[in-house]
């Protein structure tokens, strides 16, 4: 049973990405962070972690520039969690976006669903 259920969960993602919706809303929520006050202040805030990283850690000059900037991603990652600044892009906890994800994977359920039952005729 949860074999089935993990099973119809990784459809319903596939299914999601397909339709094309995830990348709708992720350009909406690109689009409105650019838009946002806020930006700048989390913009900022990154540059100081980034350039803190890069103070604190003397190997940093020895690594690939890929491995550098997965190390200072880590480190805006870890520090996103509890840093006030990074949390304050406000639209990530509106109600409009929890429509809209509302909204898109009820339809792509909808056609999932829809697509199931065709099939099993």
């Amino acid at each position: 049973m949860a074999k089935q259920q993990q099973v119809s969960s990784q459809s319903l993602a596939d299914e999601f990405k397909k339709s094309g919706e995830f990348d709708r809303i992720r350009h909406d929520v690109i689009a409105r962070f650019n838009a946002s006050p806020e930006k700048e202040r989390i913009m900022n805030r990154v540059r100081e972690i980034a350039t803190q990283k890069l103070a604190g850690d003397p190997l940093s000059a020895h690594r690939s520039q890929e491995d550098t900037v997965k190390e200072i991603m880590l480190e805006v990652e870890r520090c996103s969690l509890n840093d006030p600044a990074l949390v304050q892009f406000t639209y990530l906890n509106s109600a409009d976006l929890k429509d809209a994800l509302y909204a898109s994977l009820s339809q792509t359920m909808s056609n999932a669903s829809d697509t199931t039952n065709a099939a099993s005729k």
